[in-house]
């Protein structure tokens, strides 16, 4: 586990409205594994292995709005955890339209990383999406007003390995460092349906005659040098205290839905 450093409290107010964010350069780095099970593994070993700087889930964050996501599946978004190799777990986004995901970090941070995460035994592991970024302006009673043009996209062409697990990360062309000098606390995701959309194929064309993604989980990755990243000492101790239980939950959830899937093989979705 890694060793965040602590720091004094410097308040930030949960206050509306958006201005948007200047960014570093940056690129798209794509991962993927091989479609099966071990595959699978792997791919979960290193979703968890970064839960922990995930800042969906820091204290204050909040999902704020979800179009798309299945009542019930809401909390698989930043669970850490990837589930079961085609079966749970995956969050079957639908058929034809973006699916619109809204997080409030709590206050404005600094961002090492965005990692996209989806798994499918197809193209619906594929990946198409826009990602805006903003900060909220007192005052405001509106935190919808995100900006037309997006601050990040997964680029001109469909990514992914056509089927099996796969992470796209957006990080810092320079190779370290952060993917904005700014810092920020709204985020928007925009992710497109990839069924019938191969690697390659153009980005967000034709969606309308596509099937449903399977997104996995979302990770907003913290500066891990941000001296604002814990209120205090005991704010660090008791969040990597909370990381090591939902680490625990999450482990004793898959391993009881393996359980299940070996008991019942018709559970699983297969060929999907």
């Amino acid at each position: 586990m890694k060793s965040f450093p602590s720091s004094r409290l410097i308040l930030g107010v949960l206050v509306f409205g958006v201005t948007t964010v200047v960014h570093a350069e940056t690129e798209i780095q794509v991962q993927s594994w091989p479609s099966s099970a071990e595959g699978f593994a792997q791919f979960n070993a290193e979703l968890t292995a970064r839960d922990e700087e995930n800042l969906l889930n820091f204290p204050g964050a909040k999902l704020l709005q979800t179009e798309g996501v299945a009542a019930g599946q809401e909390s698989m978004i930043a669970d850490g955890t990837a589930g079961v190799w085609v079966g749970t777990g995956r969050m079957h986004l639908p058929d034809g339209k973006a699916t619109r995901i809204v997080y409030y970090l709590g206050r404005p941070r600094l961002i090492r990383e965005i990692r996209v995460l989806t798994s499918n035994s197809d193209s619906r592991t594929n990946q198409d999406y826009e990602i805006r970024l903003a900060r909220s302006v007192a005052n405001s009673k509106s935190w919808s007003n995100f900006p037309a043009e997006p601050t990040f996209t997964s680029g001109n062409k469909v990514i992914g390995p056509n089927q099996g697990p796969c992470i796209s990360s957006i990080v810092n062309a320079k190779g370290s460092g952060n993917i904005s000098e700014e810092r920020y606390d709204l985020i928007e995701f925009l992710v497109n349906p990839t069924y019938r959309a191969n690697a390659g194929s153009p980005a967000r064309t034709n969606l309308a005659k596509r099937g449903w993604c399977t997104l996995v989980e979302l990770q907003v990755l913290a500066d891990p040098e941000d001296p604002q990243l814990f209120d205090s000492p005991a704010g660090r101790q008791a969040w990597m205290a909370e990381i090591e239980r939902r680490r625990k939950e999450a482990e004793a959830a898959r391993a009881r839905a393996e359980e299940e899937a070996l008991a019942c093989p018709h559970f699983l979705y297969q060929g999907l």
